[in-house]
C-alpha cells in the first residue's frame, strides 16, 4: 500500500479504512503530496481517522479502545469516503 502515497504521480492515491481500500486520487489537493491529508495515502488509517491524529503510530487497523464519538467520527468518514470515492477493494488479511 505505501507505494500509493503519492509519492508516485503515475499511481493512484490509496488508503484502506476498516478493511475497504479506497482510491482517492480524485482528491489529490487533499490526499496527494503537500495536501492536508497526504499523511493517510498509502496507509490503513481506520484508527487515525476515529481519534483525528496525524501521530504515525495511528495509522493502523486496530479499533480497540476507541470512544463511542471516536467510532461515530470513523463512521461519518466512511460515509464520505463511500459517497466520494467508493470502496474498490478489500483488504485480505494473509493467514
Amino acid at each position: 500500500l505505501a507505494a500509493y502515497d503519492g509519492s508516485d504521480p503515475a499511481k493512484p492515491l490509496l488508503i484502506i479504512v476498516r478493511g475497504k481500500v479506497y482510491d482517492v486520487t480524485r482528491g489529490r489537493s487533499f490526499y496527494g503530496p503537500g495536501g492536508p491529508y497526504a499523511m493517510f495515502s498509502g496507509h490503513d488509517c481506520t484508527r487515525a481517522l476515529a481519534k483525528m491524529s496525524f501521530e504515525a503510530g495511528d495509522f493502523v487497523a486496530d479499533e480497540s479502545g476507541l470512544e463511542p464519538f471516536e467510532l461515530r467520527q470513523l463512521e461519518d468518514w466512511i460515509d464520505t469516503f463511500e459517497g466520494k470515492y467508493g470502496s474498490i477493494g478489500n483488504v485480505i488479511e494473509e493467514s
